[in-house]
């Protein structure tokens, strides 16, 4: 378990035995917000990656003094950036940027067949500037 002083505890193993997880096919989970950080998305990421193998999922997420301790303990292998800008306006579009640059590097030597995002507007507009780059990644159906 993680704990934070002062919050509520988070089970760390998303994902041990794949026996009766949803496969997914090759793919990378862009987010600002991925456990080993407590709170919101993160935790909302968390529930619902439990459901999934994911030893074929990239996670591509922000660096925290925690997540090497807590990736080491998991089924994937996960490209982390790091969180430097603190300015508002900037930090935004360094992040947008960072998770271009690890996400690009994940396709470019891979096979990935899928791209999901958390619905943060900084992922999203990454997913989106791959998405113009391989134009290989499908509209979603609704």
């Amino acid at each position: 378990m993680l704990t934070n002083p002062g919050q509520k505890t988070v089970e760390t193993g998303i994902s041990g035995d794949h026996r009766g997880l949803w496969p997914l096919p090759p793919s990378l989970l862009m987010t600002p917000d991925f456990p080993p950080i407590v709170g919101g998305i993160s935790d909302y990421l968390f529930h619902i990656c439990r459901r999934f193998d994911l030893s074929r999922m990239t996670p591509i997420a922000a660096q925290c003094p925690t997540a090497d301790e807590f990736d080491r303990a998991q089924s994937y292998s996960a490209a982390r950036f790091a969180q430097w800008s603190a300015i508002p306006g900037l930090h935004g579009s360094i992040q947008v940027s960072q998770i271009y640059r690890r996400a690009q590097k994940s396709v470019a030597r891979s096979d990935l067949r899928l791209i999901l995002h958390c619905g943060h507007i900084n992922a999203a507009m990454a997913a989106r500037r791959l998405k113009r780059r391989y134009h290989r990644f499908a509209k979603p159906t609704r």
